[in-house]
């Protein structure tokens, strides 16, 4: 009997910087998750699109049919990204942390996950696959 392989998590990044591409390199040979969208800036779209090819797409906001952005680009895409992403339901980890220094930032982003009960159930379990996929990323060999 053969174990039913779960499909990957797919990951949307938000920010390719130098912790997008850190974060990028390292998820390459990962198969318990794939990289299927990197949000950028507008006026990065189309370099960014030539660079990382049609395997991943290169958009300026953040899809409909994103599972989980980690944001890696600071305090503006919190405000213009992640808090529309969360009121849409959308599951998301700030890795920038220290943009979460701005005042008020922290309560709207609370603000802005509220809302039907199940949202509590579907953050928890955005939490334990935020940690997966921090631990496979930490534990990934570098190359």
């Amino acid at each position: 009997m053969t174990a039913l392989t779960p499909p990957p998590l797919a990951l949307t990044l938000l920010g390719y910087g130098a912790i997008g591409r850190a974060l990028h390199a390292r998820l390459a040979d990962l198969p318990q998750v794939q990289l299927r969208h990197v949000v950028v800036r507008s006026s990065r779209v189309a370099e960014l699109a030539a660079q990382l090819g049609p395997q991943v797409a290169v958009l300026d906001a953040v899809p409909p049919d994103a599972q989980l952005v980690l944001e890696c680009a600071g305090h503006s895409a919190l405000t213009e990204q992640v808090l529309p992403a969360l009121a849409r339901g959308i599951e998301c980890a700030v890795l920038s942390v220290g943009a979460l220094s701005a005042p008020g930032l922290p309560e709207a982003l609370e603000d802005a996950e509220e809302g039907v009960a199940h949202r509590a159930r579907r953050h928890l379990r955005a939490q334990v696959e935020v940690e997966v996929v921090l631990d496979v990323v930490v534990a990934a060999p570098r190359q």
